[in-house]
């Protein structure tokens, strides 16, 4: 049996595309996550963490104000403010749960949204799952919202 994966652009392209009714644009990065950012944590079947995708505040806001046709401008004020409302990461948090399909295959095991993690615990989540097997980060440009960044790693 493979093990949990991380997508390739073309994968994250189709994914969000779908999500947010647009043509997201992504590129591969080799950046790493800042302090800002809010994280997905995945478990496997027996609750083990197995996987985390970690998002920059920018994303966090763009992304969940995409998801109910928020106005951009909105958006944006939230993410300079770092006040981040209560509908936008319940939206984050679905989106979330949608990239749990980007971990796995056909062949690969389950696993499932566990948790969403404010800025303040991310840290915590990237030290608990240790060195990832896999990793990949990407600039993500949502159509008509903004710019940010989201990473895949997995043990």
């Amino acid at each position: 049996m493979a093990g949990f994966l991380v997508p390739d652009v073309d994968d994250v392209v189709e994914m969000l595309s779908m999500l947010f009714g647009g043509d997201v644009d992504a590129t591969p990065i080799t950046a790493t996550p800042d302090a800002h950012c809010f994280c997905g944590s995945f478990i496997d079947d027996g609750g083990a963490l197995t996987s985390l995708c970690v998002a920059s505040l920018p994303f966090v806001g763009y992304s969940g104000a995409a998801l109910s046709m928020m106005p951009a401008g909105a958006a944006k004020d939230m993410i300079d403010e770092n006040d981040l409302s209560k509908t936008l990461l319940e939206n984050f948090y679905e989106v979330m749960n949608v990239c749990s399909r980007l971990f796995m295959s056909d062949s690969s095991p389950h696993l499932k949204l566990s948790a969403v993690h404010k800025q303040a615990d991310t840290p915590a989540k990237i030290a608990e799952l240790g060195a990832p097997r896999l990793q990949r980060a990407f600039d993500i440009a949502i159509p008509r919202y903004g710019k940010g960044q989201l990473f895949f790693l997995t043990k």
